[in-house]
Parts: structure tokens; C-alpha cells; sequence
């Protein structure tokens, strides 16, 4: 038996700002920019002890929030995984398979949080895309 596929969703930008990037580059690149590398994290706790240094001030449930959507991509998120990008730019949405580990890489002039993707469709109607599968 195989294990079941999982689907993540990776936003490119509030508005939109990494999607290009991101499709030209096959990645997926999420925000946070206030936290740092995650390379070293072996499972949650580890990842939430580094953004609850990232936040200080932050309240515990914040933390804990924060922590969870940046565990999810940078551990959860298996090669072979699907992800959905919204693309603000278009109203598609871009459907691709993870197919590399968490990196924290240079992406223009910062380090930003990102996973190798093989785009298979990056132009989905946001309306029926369900069908496809």
C-alpha cells in the first residue's frame, strides 16, 4: 500500500509578489521572513523554540500558530506531496508535486523558506479544478 499523498497550501505574496519567481524557479516560497533557518529542526518543538525566539513578544498562541504553518513546510512536507499556490495575479491557482527537501535560500536579495515543486498546472481555474483528480 502506498502512502496517501497530502496537499499544502503555499501562498506566493499577499499580493501576488513571488508567484512569477516561483513558477520560473520551480519553488514554493512562504513568508515569515522574521524567521530564521530551519534546517536544524528534527520535529515541532524544535521548530517552535526557534520562532518563539524569532517573536519574543508574541503571545503563546501566536507562537504556536506561526510555528505550526512553518513545521508543516518545512517537516511535514514530504517529496511527492501536492501543493496549491492561489496566483493573486491571474484568479488560478498553480497545482505541482513537492519534489525536493526544505532549503532556506537566497531568493532575490533575502533568504526566504522554500521547497524544490514540479509545476504540473500552473494555470487551474479556481472553479472545478477538483475535477482533475
Amino acid at each position: 500500500m502506498t502512502t496517501p499523498r497530502k496537499v499544502y497550501l503555499a501562498r506566493a505574496g499577499a499580493r501576488g509578489e513571488d508567484e512569477e519567481f516561483a513558477l520560473e524557479n520551480h519553488l514554493a516560497i512562504i513568508g515569515f521572513r522574521d524567521v530564521p533557518t530551519l534546517a536544524a529542526a528534527k520535529d515541532y518543538d524544535d521548530v517552535f523554540k526557534i520562532v518563539e525566539q524569532a517573536m519574543p513578544a508574541a503571545k503563546p498562541r501566536a507562537i504556536g500558530n506561526r510555528a505550526g504553518q512553518v513545521w508543516a513546510f518545512s517537516l511535514a512536507m514530504k517529496p511527492g506531496d501536492i501543493v496549491v499556490m492561489p496566483r493573486k495575479l491571474t484568479s488560478q491557482i498553480a497545482l505541482g508535486i513537492v519534489s525536493g527537501p526544505y532549503q532556506f535560500r537566497k531568493v532575490r536579495d533575502e533568504f526566504r523558506h522554500t521547497r524544490e515543486v514540479k509545476w504540473m498546472r500552473p494555470d487551474v481555474a479556481r472553479t472545478g479544478w477538483w475535477r482533475l483528480f
